[in-house]
């Protein structure tokens, strides 16, 4: 009997044991998960405030591309404005389309004679009036790729 009685009090103990330090583990794991979840919160608390910031950042720079845009629109159709006043008016004869050109009084490639068949003695030159809707097109063309020109220009200045 002895035998089981020390059998017993051996089972006790090893028991009572196990569930004291499976206490002390569980008490350790509780401190390492609070210290896990304050320092996950101050991580989480960081990245909020950063991303706040850049979403600041990113809103002033939007902000100021609108105001870009918005400038950079208006003179652009205030140019195409203008060349659409200018067309109209050469279209309905109010305006001439004249070339600004001369001919060089010692060129190699003039002909000797005098051919006078295409236009008159002392008149200006100017712009067949099949030729017209192609400068005018290439003239809306070129004020368009000014505008924008202008406008990646502003675009990409940095604030300073």
């Amino acid at each position: 009997m002895n035998k089981y009685l020390l059998i017993a009090v051996l089972l006790v103990s090893f028991s009572a044991g196990f569930g004291v330090q499976g206490w002390r583990m569980g008490e350790k794991l509780a401190k390492a998960n609070l210290e896990t979840s304050k320092t996950l919160q101050k991580i989480s608390v960081t990245a909020a405030t950063k991303q706040r910031e850049l979403q600041n950042e990113l809103d002033k720079e939007q902000a100021r591309l609108s105001v870009v845009e918005t400038e950079q629109y208006a003179i652009m159709r205030n140019a195409e404005d203008k060349t659409r006043r200018l067309d109209a008016a050469v279209n309905a004869l109010n305006k001439r389309l004249l070339v600004n050109a001369s001919c060089p009084a010692h060129s190699d490639r003039l002909p000797k004679t005098r051919t006078d068949s295409s236009m008159g003695e002392r008149t200006r030159p100017e712009l067949n009036p099949s030729a017209r809707p192609t400068y005018n097109a290439l003239r809306d063309g070129i004020v368009k790729l000014e505008a924008q020109v202008a406008y990646y220009r502003e675009a990409c200045r940095r604030p300073d």
